[in-house]
């Protein structure tokens, strides 16, 4: 499939947030609403295996989930900041380079 259609059936406006001209209170709710579930969610999974190893280990087994639980959500946080930020590094050479061969094939 080539970049022509892809490019055809999509509108790819529709998700893009300009930081510098937008309302903050409709950009806030569409950044804050997922992040808000996610939390949720990493909660929920605390939660749950605080219940399976109470049920399988006893109270040791629960003090331990509550003291790895703060661990495990800086050690995801410290990773996803990394996978962001190479990310961002990747797209932006991989949109430069985009950008670079079309111009020089004439192409939009």
């Amino acid at each position: 499939m080539t970049y022509q259609q892809m490019k055809k059936g999509r509108n790819l406006n529709r998700d893009r947030l300009d930081f510098a001209n937008d309302n903050i209170g409709p950009m806030f709710r569409s950044l804050f609403f997922p992040t808000l579930v996610g939390m949720i969610f990493n909660s929920v999974l605390t939660v749950i295996d605080g219940i399976f190893v109470g049920w399988g280990v006893g109270p040791e087994g629960i003090a331990a989930v509550n003291i790895v639980a703060p661990v495990f959500m800086v050690i995801t946080g410290i990773g996803l900041m990394f996978g962001i930020i190479s990310l961002r590094y990747i797209l932006r050479n991989f949109s430069q380079r985009r950008a670079a061969w079309m111009v020089t094939n004439g192409k939009e």
